[in-house]
């Protein structure tokens, strides 16, 4: 059985950016070199404040051993996605933030919806686990 230290929730609106959107490669002068495309760069300024406003508000200490990752994320259109790209920019906002960072994640569970009728977001809950390092072989 898994006991659970402590966790935190909260909801950011808006269309995750996909792990292929997040980044690109400009081969301007000699050397070419990667960088974060403003699709990434919104996400990051909305996502962010409201990551550091719920640690405060629900008093979240960062976690510093392994955790469990709930991921929800819901869109509006019937666009394919796949749900896993939508992972990274989530787990990546949340280093050093809520954890130290994404490499602490061992378990993620994860759902897509696709509903017309509401505005696209992500519920993410993190939960602090005890026993990740002790888990069994899987048969």
């Amino acid at each position: 059985m898994k006991l659970v230290n402590k966790e935190i929730s909260f909801t950011i609106p808006g269309k995750t950016v996909s792990k292929s959107n997040q980044y690109r490669i400009s081969a301007k002068g000699k050397f070419p070199f990667l960088y974060k495309t403003q699709q990434t760069k919104d996400y990051e300024a909305l996502s962010i404040p409201i990551i550091e406003d719920e640690i405060k508000l629900q008093g979240w200490i960062r976690a510093t051993g392994p955790v469990r990752v709930y991921i929800f994320v819901n869109y509006n259109d019937l666009r394919a996605r796949d749900l896993d790209n939508t992972f990274k920019i989530i787990l990546d906002l949340m280093n050093e933030r809520i954890y130290e960072d994404d490499n602490q994640v061992f378990e993620i569970i994860a759902k897509k919806t696709i509903d017309k009728t509401s505005d696209p977001f992500a519920k993410v809950t993190v939960v602090e686990i005890s026993d990740a390092l002790n888990t069994k072989k899987i048969k």
